[in-house]
């Protein structure tokens, strides 16, 4: 039990290791990007994502490109998989709240 507890001890003193600000910097570019392009949208921008351990979360803003609805604004919800690099996106309802 001791050496159990010593060990336990032990492992607890490393510190965490977590990616670098470059790294979260280049995955919240490619988010960005690629959340930005499955959008459609014309003049989409991405706001700060919410990573989770498997996907990542943004909302995508923006003009509708083509149609009858052209040049209406548009706000999507975009599910990020990190483990394919594909983006899946859903319109927000408008009277959502954001």
């Amino acid at each position: 039990m001791r050496a159990l507890l010593a060990a336990a001890f032990c492992l607890a003193a490393f510190p965490a290791v977590a990616a670098s600000p470059d790294a979260w910097a280049a995955h919240e570019a490619e988010v960005a990007k690629t959340c930005a392009k499955a959008s459609g949208l014309a003049k989409a921008r991405t706001l700060k994502s919410v990573d989770f351990e498997l996907h990542s979360v943004t909302r995508v803003a923006g003009q509708i490109a083509s149609g009858r609805m052209k040049g209406t604004r548009e706000t999507m919800l975009c599910l990020f998989v990190k483990k394919t690099r594909k983006a899946t996106v859903s319109p927000v309802p408008p009277d959502a709240g954001w």
